[in-house]
C-alpha cells in the first residue's frame, strides 16, 4: 500500500468517524494565521556567496477535532507561504497536513493511528531538527504510525507501534530516504515504593534506507542506476518519571544503542 492511499485513507476515516458521533458532541474547528518576518545575511548558508535577505512567511492553518468518551480524531491542514523581498525567484508554498486517531475498543485496550504529509524546498528546512542543511529540491515527506496500548493491570501497562517515513526529492541527484520501526515500552506504577513515580522500559528497532538515482549520459543513450544504502538501529533503555506537582514532572532514563 503506498503512504499516501494510507495517509488520505486515514484523513477519510478521522473525518467519517468524527462526523459519525458529531451527533452527541459538536465538532470542534480552529482556524488560525500566524505572520513572520525575519532577515537573514546568508540565506544560502554558503561561505562565498553570502546573499543577505528579508523573508516573509504567511501560515495560514485550518484544525478539525473531535472527542467523545472513546473517540479522540484531528486533522490539520496548514500552508506556509514565504516571500523574499529580493530573491523572488526562491518564494514557494509549503503544505502540512496531519491527521490522527485514538481510539477506547475497551477500557483497558486502545488502539492508535496518525499520518502526515509534508512538501516543502526550504535549505534550512531541517536546520533546527538535526543541524544538517538540505539542498533546495522540492521534497515530499511522509510520516505515519499506527499501534495501541494495554493495560495489563491496575499498575501495570504496554504500548506496541509501528512508524514509518519516506522522503521524495523532484531533483535526481538527491538521495530519497525511507524508515520503518517499531517500539515497544513496558511501563508500571511504583508509587507504592517511590511516591507518584512510574517505571518504564522501552525497545526500538528502527531501519532507515537511502536511495539516489544516478543516470549515465553516452552518445548513443543513457544508463539509469541507484545507488542503495541501510541502516539498521537497536536502542533500549529503562527508567522512571516522578510527578512532583501539578506542574513539574522529572524524569531519568539510561540506555544503550545499537548501529
Amino acid at each position: 500500500m503506498k503512504v499516501t492511499t494510507l495517509i488520505w485513507g486515514l484523513t477519510a476515516l478521522t473525518v467519517g468517524s468524527s462526523a459519525l458521533v458529531a451527533r452527541a458532541d459538536a465538532w470542534k474547528v480552529v482556524p488560525s494565521i500566524a505572520v513572520q518576518q525575519k532577515y537573514s545575511d546568508n540565506i544560502f548558508f554558503d561561505a562565498e556567496n553570502t546573499e543577505s535577505d528579508f523573508i516573509s512567511t504567511v501560515s495560514p492553518a485550518l484544525e478539525f477535532s473531535e472527542k467523545t468518551e472513546r473517540l479522540t480524531a484531528s486533522f490539520k491542514a496548514q500552508l506556509d507561504s514565504l516571500f523574499y523581498a529580493d530573491n523572488t525567484y526562491l518564494n514557494a508554498t509549503d503544505q502540512n497536513y496531519r491527521a490522527s486517531l485514538r481510539y477506547g475498543v475497551t477500557q483497558k485496550a486502545n488502539v492508535f493511528a496518525s499520518a502526515g504529509f509534508r512538501k516543502d524546498s526550504q535549505v534550512d528546512r531541517d536546520l533546527g531538527d538535526t543541524g544538517l542543511l538540505q539542498g533546495d529540491a522540492i521534497r515530499k515527506n511522509y510520516t505515519y504510525e499506527a499501534g495501541g496500548d494495554y493495560s495489563l493491570s491496575e499498575v501495570m501497562g504496554v504500548r506496541l507501534a509501528f512508524n514509518g517515513s519516506q522522503d521524495d526529492y523532484d531533483d535526481p541527484t538527491e538521495y530519497d530516504f525511507e524508515s520503518q520501526g517499531v517500539s515497544f515500552v513496558l511501563s508500571r506504577d511504583i508509587s507504592a515504593y517511590m511516591r507518584a513515580t512510574t517505571g518504564r522500559f522501552s525497545g526500538v528497532y528502527n531501519e532507515y534506507d537511502q536511495t539516489r538515482e544516478l543516470l549515465m549520459v553516452y552518445p548513443n543513450g543513457s544508463i539509469s542506476s541507484e545507488s542503495t544504502y541501510k541502516v539498521k538501529n537497536y536502542s533500549g533503555s529503562i527508567g522512571a518519571e516522578r510527578q512532583w506537582d501539578e506542574k513539574f514532572s522529572l524524569f531519568v532514563d539510561v540506555g544503550w544503542r545499537y548501529t
